[in-house]
């Protein structure tokens, strides 16, 4: 007997992130086109992206604008878990800017 294939993609459930991440803790606000500006929290960053708690609207593929720290940084939505987001940077921050979001 073969094994039912799975309903889900072979990759689900895997880490994919391709960056160490830091610890963060920053305050910040999240805004996009579609998306009004909302309180939010970094939580962990990298290079690539960063975890941020917030209220905001805004699912998976929305673009947003993340302010901290002098810092403004865009990027997609990756993943949404209820107030917790994972944000793809549009392009990899530099040494200054992921410290001024709390990264080492």
């Amino acid at each position: 007997m073969q094994t039912p294939a799975s309903p889900f993609p072979e990759w689900l459930g895997r880490e994919e992130r391709l960056a160490p991440r830091a610890e963060a803790g920053a305050a910040a606000m999240v805004s996009g086109p579609r998306v009004a500006a909302a309180a939010a929290e970094v939580t962990d960053v990298s290079p690539l992206g960063c975890r941020v708690r917030t209220a905001a609207a805004g699912g998976v593929g929305a673009y947003l604008t993340l302010e901290s720290g002098g810092v403004s940084v865009g990027g997609w939505v990756a993943w949404r878990r209820g107030e917790m987001l994972g944000l793809d940077f549009a392009a990899p921050l530099d040494a200054g800017a992921l410290a001024a979001l709390g990264g080492s």
